[in-house]
């Protein structure tokens, strides 16, 4: 059963005298629906609301601007290949959609997509209502089939409610709260947008964890039962999505967490703290790169000299995942460049550590970052690691002497007891 917004995108939407209108009349009858008829207004709201229950979707556009009459008709694809929708895609058209179009479009929406013929005219009121009771029942087995979905839409509900709250608090306290913010980061932090950002996504967070309604949807989630055929091969990869973020843009600021390709089989992760990764000139305040920065660098062949005999039965190798040693660093289902194994990274602290000059690094492809909070628990096992001071290692004899010392002091104890001379030694 539905029960988020539907978007009804059809050129033909709000005319009466087509079918899609009447069909769209009864789509409003039961659920909140949000209708476009052009591919301008589509591409708004697909940016402008967060999650939509299901998209229902024409394929071709007719310009209704009389000036552009002539053009031919458009299609949503180039808007839909742009946008990382997470919504049900249900094609709803007279035209035929090519191959080619529908292979795209199953790449970029895998299982989430439905395609459907138009059998839909106007002025036929029984037809069109059959018409409207087979989508509803289709749209209910799509939703069955998509259950990440359901919750996706509680989980948005949940956000614009907590920002709307937060927002408005913030804007209470004070008008140019953003700004006060920002500059306030500006003078701490290289990289002010960050941690702004972080702010909020602090505030957000513990609104969230207040919001009862969210709460039963993780609930209700949690007690379905697995789907997947390959349920190991699924939890690695949903690891590998938690630990890591892909950087589309290279212009996005270098930051703490960002991971290097160094070569063939070689990575490096940036871990200078934030606060020191840009440096700010005292005369112009304008930021730059720090001259030199610190990175650990790790190899995919280290995986064979940790798991020299891979056993998944081995107790022992499967506790590595759990940083049990404080030399070591284990990164499971690393991404590796143009390898589809899901294996883990292997960073040796004894001999990772480089500084390194930004101009190197920066020479360098970055593919992902290390998420929060993994990236603060590698720093801080790595510092504490580098950190400890090394000492020569007490000998055998000293340790077999100490405890004979103990031992001594036990029986003169227990022997001044016996004769009822004990003493305060503390006196």
């Amino acid at each position: 059963m539905m029960k988020g917004v539907v978007l009804f995108a059809d050129d033909h939407v709000h005319q009466s005298e087509y079918a899609e209108y009447e069909l769209y009349q009864l789509f409003r009858n039961e659920y909140v629906v949000l209708s476009v008829d052009n591919l301008d207004h589509l591409e708004h709201a697909l940016m402008s609301v967060s999650s939509f229950d299901v998209i229902i979707l024409d394929w071709e556009f007719i310009e209704n601007d009389p000036d552009f009459a002539d053009l031919p008709p458009r299609n949503p694809l180039p808007i839909l290949e742009k946008l990382k929708l997470f919504s049900k895609i249900f094609i709803y058209s007279n035209s035929i959609i090519p191959d080619d179009d529908k292979g795209k479009l199953k790449d970029l929406f895998p299982n989430r997509v439905e395609f459907k013929q138009k059998n839909i005219k106007p002025g036929q009121t029984s037809e069109l209502i059959e018409e409207f009771k087979k989508i509803k029942q289709e749209l209910d087995d799509f939703s069955g089939r998509n259950r990440n979905l359901n919750f996706s839409v509680a989980w948005s509900r949940a956000i614009n409610q907590a920002l709307q709250e937060i927002f408005g608090e913030l804007s209470e306290a004070n008008h140019s709260w953003l700004r006060d913010l920002y500059e306030s980061s500006l003078e701490e932090n290289g990289n002010a947008i960050l941690e702004v950002i972080e702010l909020l996504n602090n505030l957000l967070a513990e609104q969230l964890v207040q919001h009862r309604a969210l709460s039963e949807a993780i609930k209700a989630q949690a007690a379905l039962p697995k789907s997947d055929p390959d349920p190991d091969r699924a939890s690695a990869r949903l690891f590998q999505r938690i630990y890591y973020t892909k950087i589309h843009n290279v212009e996005t600021p270098i930051s703490t967490g960002d991971i290097f390709d160094i070569s063939e089989g070689e990575y490096a992760v940036l871990i200078t703290p934030e606060c020191e990764v840009y440096t700010r000139n005292p005369l112009t305040k304008s930021l730059s790169l720090k001259e030199r920065l610190d990175v650990l660098i790790f190899s995919k062949s280290d995986l064979f000299t940790e798991f020299n005999k891979p056993n998944v039965n081995d107790s022992g190798q499967k506790g590595k995942f759990n940083q049990n040693s404080q030399s070591k660093h284990i990164l499971p289902s690393f991404p590796y460049l143009d390898e589809t194994k899901l294996l883990p990274g292997i960073i040796n602290f004894t001999t990772a550590l480089r500084t390194v000059p930004n101009r190197w690094l920066i020479r360098k492809k970055r593919r992902f970052k290390l998420n929060t909070p993994y990236i603060q628990q590698l720093r801080q096992r790595f510092s504490s690691s580098h950190s400890r001071v090394g000492v020569p290692a007490v000998n055998d004899s000293v340790r077999v002497f100490n405890i004979g010392e103990i031992k001594t002091l036990k029986t003169e104890q227990e022997a001044l007891n016996v004769n009822g001379t004990g003493t305060n030694q503390g006196s």
